[in-house]
């Protein structure tokens, strides 16, 4: 999975949104490999994918994160 220019597009403009409404929230966009690879030497982003929910996508996506994350990070 590939972030696409469009993609990119969606996520600024609900980051701004949700901005403008005075919610604090960070934000990343990363492929799996980037995720698990930073996972191992970065004990926030570790911490934020243990705690991480499915809101709303690719459920096979989030799937896929989590059952590496399981396997290779864990």
């Amino acid at each position: 999975y590939k972030q696409t220019p469009w993609g990119e597009q969606i996520v600024e403009y609900m980051l701004y949104m949700l901005w403008d409404l005075g919610l604090k929230v960070g934000h990343a966009t990363r492929n799996i490999d980037e995720c698990l690879r930073l996972s191992r030497t970065d004990i926030t982003i570790r911490t934020l994918i243990l705690e991480a929910r499915f809101l709303w996508g690719e459920q096979k996506l989030y799937d896929e994160l989590l059952q590496r994350f399981d396997r290779e990070v864990v």
